[in-house]
């Protein structure tokens, strides 16, 4: 979980940033402009950075669940044998 907080992070904050230098916006970092846009500034265009963000963001977390799910299918699990008899088992 750690990891995919700190990856998730950094791709929100370098996509923003990337959204930001698209429209024009003084230098700022994208979480000085969340900051801004939390604290009342009603800008439609703001809110159309934030979205195309986590919709990029969303994507990456797909694809790497894509990755991870078709890993796991091809992973050998090892066989658990069973030994001896268990007492659930025996006589009733």
């Amino acid at each position: 979980m750690c990891l995919g907080i700190a990856i998730g992070t950094a791709v929100f904050i370098v996509q923003m940033d990337n959204h930001l230098s698209r429209l024009n916006v003084p230098k700022t970092t994208g979480e000085t402009f969340l900051r801004a846009l939390m604290d009342g500034m009603d800008n439609s265009a703001g809110r159309q950075v934030i979205v195309d963000t986590l919709r990029i963001l969303w994507m990456i977390c797909c694809a790497l669940s894509g990755v991870a799910g078709i890993l796991c299918c091809s992973c050998k699990y090892p066989r658990l044998e069973r030994t001896g008899s268990s007492s659930i088992n025996e006589g009733s």
